[in-house]
């Protein structure tokens, strides 16, 4: 009796140029949607828990309690746009390491959105953490939103899938277009998480981004894998795997620091 031959991926660059395509829509959308408008949100809730803060100023320089239009449209444009780009970049390069379905997927990928998306929420020198309370109530306002967030990407990733059209010569122009912006972006944004004039936190995410880069590195080497029609080999899908915890594990610890700090 012969032994079958794992399956092959599909060779070629088309099938990953929409891959990764479809993840960095999937994290832009979401991160306009959660990270703006539920961003506004959870503002508006922390304000809410806190009457006697009522008229304080925000690190921004706004007032608390008070929610006017052009604040809002300008909070969801531009937050909103800020975390959708963070977003995509770790989606795109986190998502092929997740459970591939089902509701663990949806749990890992929350897990990953407090780890990597509370960091830019709950900053332990922000001095609106510092002036509203109660401490655990507006933490874990942020943190509902983070996990939000990451299951809520899934769901669009998912949406995206079965509608993009497949890689034919006029569909891998534009998802081409959109990996190169893509990778554009995703520099500055990986470099970020090293730089401490980037937050008003203790300190900045160095080892939640250097796991990312390790992470990022592994799914590159799926993507050559894929490219020549081959499946990842075990020890890579291991090391993306284990990456992957690595970055949820030291974000989570690099949250914990920062909410240390004002608590």
């Amino acid at each position: 009796m012969t032994t079958a031959a794992p399956p092959r991926a599909p060779s070629g660059s088309a099938p990953i140029v929409r891959e990764i395509a479809r993840g960095g829509l999937a994290g832009l959308l979401t991160g306009i949607v959660m990270g703006g408008g539920g961003g506004r949100l959870a503002m508006r809730v922390s304000s809410l828990l806190d009457p006697a803060a009522r008229g304080a100023r925000t690190e921004a320089g706004a007032t608390v309690g008070e929610f006017t239009l052009e604040g809002t449209v300008s909070f969801v444009i531009f937050v909103g746009l800020f975390s959708g780009i963070a977003l995509a970049v770790i989606w795109v390069i986190a998502q092929r390491w997740l459970p591939s379905r089902g509701v663990a997927r949806y749990a890992a990928a929350s897990l990953l959105g407090i780890a990597m998306g509370a960091r830019f929420a709950i900053e332990g020198r922000n001095i609106d953490f510092l002036i509203l309370d109660p401490k655990a109530a507006q933490v874990a306002v942020f943190v509902v939103l983070a996990a939000a967030t990451g299951a809520v990407v899934v769901g669009v990733d998912r949406w995206l899938e079965r509608r993009l059209p497949a890689p034919s010569d006029a569909a891998l122009q534009w998802y081409r277009a959109i990996t190169v912006v893509g990778v554009l972006l995703a520099i500055p944004a990986i470099l970020g998480l090293f730089n401490s004039n980037e937050c008003s936190c203790v300190s900045p995410p160095r080892l939640p981004g250097a796991f990312l880069v390790v992470l990022g590195g592994t799914s590159v080497s799926a993507w050559l894998h894929q490219k020549k029609g081959s499946v990842a080999p075990g020890w890579l899908r291991r090391g993306g795997q284990l990456s992957l915890a690595a970055t949820i594990v030291a974000g989570f610890l690099h949250l914990a620091g920062e909410v240390a700090y004002f608590i």
